[in-house]
């Protein structure tokens, strides 16, 4: 299930919200983009109607990763949304202030999950053999 985090579900001032979106590459993105779209129109988001998509693709190069996750924040979207770990850490480094979520699988599982990043919290880097 997909949660939005409150600052975007509170927001009401009559523009579109929007999330910004740094995947790794065209391909990892075509493993989640799908089940994540899916997710938030079965709670009613809709890219265009209810929530504008920016999205950024760093095509697996190491320098992209930063670039396009400073490129995100300074568009100002009001939450952000990393798949695989090179995504999430540019994120977490480029912003301490915008909510940021991790979309993805857990390693040996086939469930599709959302995952809120939490400021503060630290965080480990597990490779994909971990459970």
């Amino acid at each position: 299930m997909t949660h939005w985090p409150v600052t975007v579900r509170a927001q009401r001032s009559g523009r579109l919200p929007v999330v910004g979106v740094l995947w790794g590459s065209a391909e990892a993105a075509a493993s989640y983009r799908l089940p994540f779209l899916k997710g938030l129109a079965e709670l009613g988001h809709e890219p265009g109607k209810t929530f504008i998509l920016e999205e950024r693709y760093a095509n697996e190069v190491p320098e992209r990763f930063d670039a396009l996750a400073t490129e995100l924040v300074n568009l100002k979207v009001d939450v952000l949304v990393g798949a695989g770990g090179s995504s999430i850490w540019a994120l977490h480094r480029a912003t301490s202030t915008i909510p940021t979520v991790f979309v993805g699988r857990r390693p040996g599982s086939a469930r599709f999950r959302v995952e809120p990043i939490q400021a503060g919290r630290k965080y480990e880097r597990h490779n994909s053999n971990d459970r």
